[in-house]
């Protein structure tokens, strides 16, 4: 999987903010991490990133913080 910068900037433009975190799981997917897991719009985030990839919000649920979001690309 290839995602240049010019797109992780895009990313960090269409958020507003530099605070977010780039990963990989233990598939080798790539992960995006929005500030302290924050919800964001998933359809504009899959629009961001066109139809080459597809985006997965996963929900983790924290029983001190709540639900907590990260999104897998692949």
């Amino acid at each position: 999987m290839v995602i240049n910068y010019i797109k992780l900037k895009e990313i960090e433009n269409w958020y507003g903010s530099p605070d977010f975190r780039i990963t990989f799981n233990n598939y080798n997917d790539l992960e995006l991490r929005f500030r302290y897991w924050k919800q964001v719009n998933i359809e504009e985030l899959r629009e961001i990133l066109g139809e080459r990839f597809t985006v997965e919000e996963w929900e983790i649920e924290d029983d001190e913080c709540g639900i907590l979001y990260n999104y897998i690309i692949k």
